[in-house]
């Protein structure tokens, strides 16, 4: 594997070399970073933008499986579709990566991490990545960094849309949808349903059956113009799956997840010089087991209240913003001390150019009624070289609330065994993030290099309790370029990631040290084709039954895609995965899919 990654490396570093000549294209606008509109030329954070077009190059139907490559990220899942999913940001924990849906905070209290595996893809328009420590801007949980969600809108005049295809393990997917705008663009709307079903794979090495999945979801957004450039939208995504999996080798059980996330937003300019959003949402996690011997539902609501201003001065913009979450958790099986909790958020972020300087600062303080209150801040300055290179360093901090599970999880003693439960005392896990980059922008051409360096203190490690007593130093490195010369398009990523436990030493698990990936497509006539390979270097897992440390190998799969019109609006669509039928784990003793195609046909107004 090592002579592999050299290669990649090599590959990537002439990918970087490639000079082309083209007229640079307006920036893309991402609210993500700053929470304000800004254009992705101008930012001082590391953030990475996927379309429509590019999630549906993908062909993937889960946002675990769309993030897989993208740059800083690596994934880890327990079998194939519908399978319980990881996502490390830098190499920091799954729960301290946090996932917004159209503002929305969405996953469970209780197991501190959202249900990526429950996010369908189809319900998708944009995906936003912010790497790096945000609770400056969004509180608990980033850690890592955010990723958000935008649900499909309309536009144009009213239409309706379809997909429907077939694929390897018995795959079937049905999308259709209806959107569009009235003729003077003063009510926007989307209405979207879809299906999906698989045999899928055996999850275990050792396995007894295919562990199939299904999933039925559905999205919505409305949004109408008010007189004085006023907006008021509304939104909502659900998604309802059943999904099975093995627990031993004679043990098949089933588990239904259930996810739905709702809000409404009002926009109004008050004066030339501020405009004021009040927005309100609520998210539903549940995941219940089923024919595991001790069924059980365990379910968690957030209802989420803000009212952000955006103030332009003589010099910069003011972000001034409240915002209150309050959670609730239930357990069909275990009663817990506490079910409710609730956050009240006091924030506010300057953004400001002077010529070539650009400067960015955030403050943020959470009263929390369960752990008390956390302040936590960032700052970052960049400057403009010329007009394609610009250079930035930042530095911020980062918490994440311990989770109901972690504190109130009733004790239990087992003779010989001891005795398990929460401890109401732990204090929320802390980061301190310092990382410098350069970037460069031709227009057809960006590339970009981050270092960064992000220690991460009182993590809540379990023994027979929960106790603030880990500790990480995550460091690294994120190389990456997009390209696009006429009917060619593509780009390159190489992270370089040392992610250790600052106590010990040893490489955290399910973490690579290195991991590349490479994507290019080309136009021709009708046709649309593209292929990706992602490589990615040994990590180390635990086997759980006797707590050692086990090595997964190295490994590299390829991937491609070609799309043909054939007409207007009507598109032929064919992926394949994995076409070397690669056998790897991203954890101990569970399989990935192997080799695998899928073909639809899609209707779309142009």
């Amino acid at each position: 594997m090592k002579h592999t990654v050299i290669r990649a490396a090599t590959l990537a570093l002439a990918l970087f070399s490639i000079h082309i000549t083209a007229s640079a294209d307006e920036a893309e606008i991402v609210v993500t970073a700053t929470r304000q509109p800004q254009r992705v030329n101008e930012l001082l954070s590391d953030v990475t933008v996927l379309d429509r077009q590019a999630i549906e190059q993908t062909g993937h139907s889960a946002l675990v499986e769309l993030l897989s490559g993208q740059p800083g990220i690596q994934i880890s899942t327990t079998g194939g579709a519908g399978a319980g999913g990881s996502l490390f940001i830098r190499g920091a924990n799954s729960s301290h990566a946090l996932v917004l849906v159209d503002g929305i905070r969405v996953g469970s209290a209780t197991t501190g991490q959202a249900t990526l595996e429950n996010l369908p893809a189809a319900q998708i328009e944009r995906i936003e990545i912010l790497r790096g420590p945000a609770s400056a801007l969004y509180g608990s949980d980033a850690i890592g960094g955010v990723v958000q969600i935008f649900t499909r809108g309309g536009s144009g005049a009213p239409h309706a849309d379809f997909l429907a295809g077939i694929g390897s393990q018995q795959t079937r997917r049905l999308q259709a949808g209806i959107s569009g705008a009235t003729a003077d663009d003063a009510v926007r709307f989307s209405l979207r349903l879809g299906r999906e079903t698989t045999a899928g794979i055996d999850a275990l090495s050792d396995p007894t059956d295919r562990d199939g999945f299904r999933q039925t979801h559905a999205s919505g957004r409305l949004a109408l113009k008010l007189p004085n450039k006023g907006e008021l939208s509304a939104s909502f995504l659900t998604a309802n799956s059943l999904s099975e999996y093995d627990v031993g080798l004679d043990a098949d059980t089933r588990s239904r997840m259930k996810g739905s996330v709702a809000g409404a937003r009002w926009r109004q300019p008050l004066t030339e010089n501020w405009i004021s959003t009040l927005e309100a949402g609520v998210s539903t996690d549940s995941v219940k087991a089923i024919d595991s011997g001790f069924d059980s539902t365990v379910r968690t609501r957030r209802a989420q209240f803000g009212w952000m201003n955006d103030l332009q001065l003589p010099v910069g913009s003011l972000l001034l913003g409240v915002e209150r979450v309050n959670e609730s958790v239930s357990h069909s099986a275990t009663a817990l001390a506490r079910t409710r909790r609730h956050t009240d958020s006091l924030l506010a972020g300057w953004t400001g150019r002077f010529g070539s300087h650009r400067l960015q600062a955030n403050l943020r303080r959470d009263a929390s009624s369960q752990f008390g209150h956390q302040r936590t801040g960032s700052l970052a300055y960049g400057y403009q070289i010329d007009e394609r290179w610009r250079v930035h360093a930042a530095a911020g901090t980062g918490f994440k609330a311990p989770t109901f599970n972690d504190l109130y999880f009733p004790l239990a003693c087992f003779p010989g065994f001891g005795c398990y439960g929460g401890n109401p005392d732990l204090r929320p896990e802390r980061a301190r993030n310092r990382e410098a980059g350069v970037n460069w922008d031709a227009g057809a051409q960006r590339a970009g290099l981050v270092i960064y360096d992000n220690r991460v203190k009182d993590l809540i490690v379990w023994g027979n309790q929960p106790f603030n007593v880990g500790s990480a130093r995550l460091r690294g490195a994120t190389l990456s370029h997009d390209w696009s010369a006429g009917d060619w398009e593509g780009g390159a990523s190489l992270d370089w990631l040392r992610a250790r436990d600052a106590d010990t030493g040893q490489q955290l698990i399910r973490r690579a040290p290195r991991q590349l990936a490479v994507r290019v497509t080309r136009r021709l006539g009708a046709w649309r084709l593209g292929g990706e390979w992602l490589a990615v270097s040994r990590r180390y897992d635990t086997d759980f039954n006797t707590g050692a440390r086990v090595r997964l190998g190295g490994y590299g799969i390829i991937n491609a895609f070609a799309h043909y019109a054939l007409q207007r609006d009507w598109t032929l669509e064919l992926r394949g995965n994995n076409l070397g039928d690669k056998h790897y784990r991203h954890a101990f003793q569970f399989n990935t899919p192997g080799a695998s195609v899928f073909a639809a046909v899609r209707y779309e107004p142009k």
